[in-house]
């Protein structure tokens, strides 16, 4: 047998879901829902005022349910900070005349420690400007009356007094349950809201620091990084002894080739040497594009030796790969100069080596690789 659905435990469910802030049916949702809640709590108050014998409490909370009634029109027009304003004002209206009418002692003033939270939450839901000013304003006034009740009700101080204590421990215990429900359901909603905001952050943060690390065209490594993982590897080498070595890599005659082509087909020269990169290297291999038609390859435990087969597969892949572009199917090769770490080098003088033997290698012929 299926079970019914229940529509309370589904809206919690809801709530309780970071993306459901990002929803376009989600702030008239959480608006709705909020003043179904205070039109219950109004009839429940309302059926206890006229149990009472408190007919004018009674009447006064027939208007309140009329006037919670007409919101329903008010949030369908999406006029939230008016429905706010004026919630917030029948609230403290309200808590300040049921406390006048049945005393301090049943905890009906506790409805405006809500006026805090809730303040600032529908502030900030309906998208209106100085969220932090009008909800602290509010927050003021709900005090201040919260601290007229207390002084001037008092325990006890009611108009109605025929009520008996067990039932006043039962109402007040039935407000403050209700306050705690409410305010747990306001913390999971500010919660989630602070939950996606920071997830929405760190997406972004994410994005912002791959841009800034990576070559938007190749999406190899950039210069930035480079610097900081050469940093790195020379520090390990130092307290560790481990070798490293990079290969600078320099396709021969590209300008002919966008002279020729095009820039965009250039391009795709790029794209595929960096696909080649990848295929010829390790996954703890760092690549970078050094700029232009360069290429630089960190090749972490290898000496010279083990440099130069990996220069070799490179070198071998590329004169052996057909790039095709749009306008034709060309060759190219590309020559590669290789440094290893030695003592007291730093990276600059691993970067000028480096590029050293590769000019070494364009004025001996190109399509080699150059080690010494």
């Amino acid at each position: 047998m299926d079970k019914k659905p229940n529509p309370f435990a589904n809206a919690i469910d809801l709530f309780m879901k970071a993306d459901f802030y990002n929803s376009e049916n989600s702030i008239p949702f959480f608006f709705r829902f909020l003043n179904i809640t205070i039109l219950i709590i109004h009839i429940i108050i309302m059926i206890f005022s006229f149990y009472a014998d408190a007919t004018l409490l009674g009447v006064f909370n027939i208007g309140s349910i009329l006037l919670y009634t007409i919101c329903f029109i008010i949030i369908s027009a999406k006029s939230y900070s008016l429905y706010f304003y004026i919630t917030a004002s029948e609230i403290i209206l309200h808590s300040y005349i049921v406390s006048l009418v049945f005393s301090e002692s049943m905890g009906f003033y506790l409805y405006l420690v809500l006026i805090v939270p809730v303040s600032y939450l529908c502030l900030y839901l309906s998208g209106t400007n100085h969220v932090v000013l009008k909800g602290t304003i509010s927050s003021v006034v709900a005090f201040i009356v919260y601290n007229i009740l207390y002084h001037i009700t008092g325990y006890d101080r009611g108009m109605y007094k025929e009520i008996d204590e067990t039932t006043t421990k039962l109402i007040h215990s039935f407000n403050s349950s209700l306050l705690f429900i409410i305010l747990i359901l306001v913390c999971v909603i500010i919660f989630n809201i602070l939950t996606n905001y920071v997830g929405q952050l760190s997406s972004e943060n994410v994005l912002l620091s791959d841009e800034a690390n990576h070559d938007p065209l190749t999406g190899l490594n950039n210069r930035r990084l480079l610097d900081m993982e050469m940093d790195k590897k020379i520090s390990l080498y130092n307290r560790n002894n481990t070798s490293f070595s990079i290969l600078m890599c320099d396709i021969d005659d590209f300008k002919k080739v966008n002279d020729t082509y095009g820039h965009d087909e250039g391009d795709i020269v790029l794209k595929d040497i960096a696909k080649i990169l990848h295929d010829c290297t390790r996954p703890g291999d760092f690549l970078c594009r050094w700029g232009g038609e360069e290429f630089l390859v960190i090749l972490m435990n290898a000496n010279s030796k083990e440099a130069s087969l990996v220069a070799h597969r490179i070198r071998g892949a590329v004169e052996g790969h057909t790039f095709r572009l749009s306008m034709a199917n060309i060759n190219c090769t590309i020559t590669i100069g290789i440094a290893s770490i030695q003592k007291n080098m730093n990276k600059e003088d691993m970067y000028n080596l480096a590029d050293v033997r590769l000019y070494k290698g364009k004025q001996t012929g190109k399509n080699k690789v150059v080690s010494e």
